[in-house]
């Protein structure tokens, strides 16, 4: 096997993309959708050139410098792209903005990932002109 051939397998098994582009930053200052989540919000863009690109959503995380050092800022970011890797295939194809305060920190990795799937999809929904749903199923 080839080293070419490993590169083409990786790239097609990515299931969420990078944001590089400055336009798609520029595009998350104005999203199509918000929510929030324990810590989290995201805001969701749906006219993505890098997503329509890449044929899969693409995230950006920001958190800042009071989650503390480097070594803590950088676990956060990776506990983040888990979830989001996780909650990939339900996401629709767009660019998303997760930013993390604090708190997010301490969350256990079960309520991180429903953290993170509800803010992700809420947002996505939001966008889309769903309402989210009442709590209890009341209309």
């Amino acid at each position: 096997m080839t080293g070419r051939v490993r590169v083409a397998e990786r790239v097609m098994a990515r299931v969420v993309g990078r944001i590089r582009r400055r336009e798609s930053f520029r595009a998350l200052a104005r999203p199509d959708g918000r929510a929030a989540s324990r810590g989290l919000s995201v805001a969701y863009c749906a006219a993505s050139a890098e997503a329509e690109a890449l044929h899969v959503p693409v995230v950006a995380y920001a958190v800042g410098r009071a989650h503390g050092g480097a070594v803590e800022r950088n676990r956060v970011r990776r506990r983040l792209r888990a979830a989001v890797r996780e909650v990939a295939p339900s996401l629709p194809q767009g660019a998303y903005l997760v930013r993390a305060d604090p708190s997010v920190g301490s969350l256990l990795p079960a309520e991180l990932g429903r953290a993170v799937r509800e803010a992700v999809l809420g947002a996505a929904g939001r966008a889309r002109g769903a309402r989210p749903a009442a709590p209890g199923g009341a209309p």
